[in-house]
């Protein structure tokens, strides 16, 4: 299960090539989203242009989204993949590749 935190726009492609792709993805708010990543360990790849925001998920793999990106954003994460946006779905799909099992 994958967890988007995201604004709406990048949200609504990601879901739609993540489903594509046969994954199943939910969008929520920051908040939710530390909630969800608490509460449910069904989660197994977060994606975010805000990574700093859950640095104490650091075992759950993080795919981190932004136009300028700062590498630093992710070092709490174990596993991460760092995608310069604009970036097409063969990137997202080689990412997913790297992080998911």
């Amino acid at each position: 299960m994958i967890l988007l935190v995201e604004d709406a726009v990048v949200c609504g492609f990601l879901r739609t090539a993540l489903t594509r792709m046969g994954h199943q993805a939910f969008w929520a708010s920051p908040a939710d989203g530390r909630r969800l990543l608490q509460e449910n360990p069904a989660i197994n790849l977060l994606i975010t242009n805000a990574p700093q925001r859950f640095s104490e998920f650091g075992d759950v793999p993080v795919l981190y989204l932004a136009a300028c990106p700062d590498p630093n954003a992710v070092g709490a994460f174990r596993r991460k993949v760092i995608l310069r946006k604009p970036f097409t779905p063969v990137q997202l799909s080689e990412a997913l590749r790297q992080l998911l099992p």
